[in-house]
């Protein structure tokens, strides 16, 4: 689905909003058995993902058939996204180009995947690793991964060969499960982790 874009968060706090059509959810602000029986089924299977949720990580808004959620996690909104897509009216995002995500949340909106495979875009920190024997260990680790990680042979020879923290340079990865194990294998060498979200815009 389409994401559209927006200049500002929404309520000066939220970067996501995903609205809802679910018919009679109005309703939901009485409980009289009645009144439930005019409300989508649907409406009750979201209150109860939302309560796995901690109630500060989002906020909800109902009007009329329409209930909107505002979020500020990204792996939240992903999964939300995710399974309730058949009940989704439209997906708002703020622009990451005039609003500065913080760390370990940066989004890049795009209409297609990098070579039409890599969720995520990850620069690199060789000078935190003192050890060229390390640095050789972890690109030959890389070179087993390729089919899940794509990364230069020009950014491997600078991974091992620099020492400074001036240059950035990054390797795509392919989804959350390998850039987990990117982490686990040399959490050190993983600098700032961009993630890329489709947009029909």
């Amino acid at each position: 689905m389409k994401i559209k874009l927006v200049k500002r968060k929404f309520y000066n706090k939220w970067k996501y909003k995903i609205s809802f059509n679910i018919k009679g959810s109005s309703f939901s602000r009485w409980i009289r058995a009645d009144y439930r029986d005019r409300i989508d089924p649907f409406y009750f299977n979201l209150s109860d993902k939302l309560l796995s949720f901690e109630q500060s990580s989002y906020f909800k808004r109902v009007e009329k058939d329409t209930t909107d959620i505002y979020l500020n996690d990204l792996s939240i909104f992903n999964e939300m996204c995710n399974e309730y897509s058949a009940h989704i009216r439209q997906i708002f995002s703020v622009n990451p180009e005039v609003e500065n995500f913080s760390d370990g949340d940066h989004v890049i909106v795009s209409k297609k995947y990098p070579h039409d495979r890599y969720k995520f875009k990850v620069y690199l920190q060789p000078h935190k690793i003192k050890d060229k024997k390390e640095k050789i260990d972890f690109i030959d680790w890389l070179d087993s991964q390729s089919f899940r990680v794509s990364i230069s042979n020009t950014v491997k020879k600078w991974f091992i060969d620099t020492t400074w923290n001036w240059d950035r340079r990054y390797m795509y990865v392919e989804d959350e499960q390998t850039l987990l194990m990117l982490k686990l294998r040399k959490n050190e060498a993983v600098g700032t982790v961009y993630n890329y979200v489709l947009s029909d815009k």
